[in-house]
């Protein structure tokens, strides 16, 4: 018959040496196609590509300055041309007040 007391299947050492030679295995494996499918780092910006920055930089900051000096002196005429329409008006409404305050007894 068999064994009233059966033992619990113990692992052999040569099983527990081939588990960690796989696993050992597929971690290299993983390590090494993961260090191949890293995309490449970018290469630093060279003195070229920094010239050519501050190049458009400074037009940009030029045609900046240049288009708000219009806008101001756009609105600084219309201003203008407002505030002596608005005088000469004023000026109108006073030579009617006056012409009717002298007709009036």
């Amino acid at each position: 018959m068999s064994d009233p007391n059966p033992t619990p299947n113990k692992a052999s050492g040569c099983s527990i040496f081939f588990t960690l030679t796989a696993v050992i295995g597929l971690v290299i494996t993983f390590l090494f196609v993961q260090k191949f499918l890293q995309p490449e780092k970018p290469e630093s910006a060279t003195k070229m590509v920094d010239d050519t920055r501050l190049h458009k930089i400074s037009t940009y900051e030029d045609e900046n300055t240049l288009y708000s000096k219009q806008i101001i002196s756009f609105h600084e005429d219309k201003n203008s041309s407002i505030e002596t329409t608005m005088e000469s008006i004023v000026l109108k409404y006073q030579g009617n007040s006056k012409i009717k305050q002298s007709i009036e007894p």
